[in-house]
């Protein structure tokens, strides 16, 4: 059988198209041909019927066609997808062909972001070791050298106004960032926080830092922040910042199967 490949959304054959995984699909029999309904007629007078399917998951159907045979056994209608029948009782066979498919996502990537480069990041704490070191405080700018930035715009060495105080933990953690819709990239850093106060903050790769307290919290120490977020400003990139995109799709098809339904349909006389 011919192998055929297009993308998702290429015409072909008339299609109804439901997004669950082809192998499911086929499991639950992707294609079902419908029971015909109750018909009545007046006298002299013909009514409609119709070949009809149901379709799921990764399957392209083709028109439903219809032999009928009469009482007598004659055949009167011959691969049609419907039938003008008058009062009586029918042989209806229905026959449908149809594919199954399966769809592979075509990857490849493109940089978002230079290594080297400063750029406005998100990142979520991923870890955060036990303590590395403690700082006594009250600390302000001329007794740390650990670089914050609180309310502050720029680079500092310290904290101004006492924000720390206390037996001040200094933490190493790792967090994942984004940039621009990047894939996520590792970043590792410092915090330094105080069990005893409301107040931590991460130093991070780059020309500032962040003041991550959620004022909402009460002792907000450094492992508080496993799993939270903040905004790097000016994080410099050790590596270039990559996007993961669907450069393409490939659709292939299945050889071309068909399924056949036979039913009585009684058509009565009002």
């Amino acid at each position: 059988m011919k192998r055929m490949m297009t993308v998702l959304l290429a015409a072909g054959l008339s299609a109804s198209l439901v997004g669950v995984s082809a192998t499911t699909a086929e499991a639950a029999d992707p294609v079902k041909i419908r029971k015909f309904g109750s018909y009545s007629v007046t006298k002299g007078h013909k009514t409609t019927i119709k070949a009809k399917v149901d379709a799921r998951g990764y399957v392209r159907v083709g028109t439903p066609v219809m032999d009928v045979w009469n009482r007598k056994g004659k055949r009167i209608v011959v691969k049609k997808p419907r039938a003008r029948l008058g009062a009586g009782t029918y042989k209806v066979r229905t026959t449908v062909k149809y594919r199954t498919y399966t769809v592979r996502n075509n990857y490849a990537q493109r940089v978002v972001a230079r290594k080297g480069s400063a750029v406005n990041a998100t990142c979520t704490v991923t870890s955060v070791s036990p303590v590395v070191g403690t700082i006594v405080g009250p600390v302000d700018d001329a007794l740390t050298e650990i670089p914050v930035l609180g309310d502050l715009l720029g680079v500092v060495t310290g904290l101004v106004g006492n924000v720390l105080q206390g037996v001040i933990n200094v933490h190493d953690y790792t967090a994942t960032c984004k940039v621009a819709g990047s894939n996520g990239f590792r970043v590792t850093g410092t915090i330094a926080g105080s069990g005893s106060v409301d107040r931590s903050v991460v130093s991070y790769p780059g020309s500032e830092n962040r003041d991550v307290t959620d004022p909402g919290v009460v002792n907000y120490g450094p492992e508080q922040l496993k799993g939270r977020s903040f905004v790097a400003d000016g994080l410099t990139l050790a590596a270039d910042a990559k996007q993961t995109y669907v450069r393409s799709r490939t659709t292939t098809y299945s050889p071309l199967k068909k399924k056949t339904r036979t039913q009585t349909v009684k058509i009565r006389r009002r």
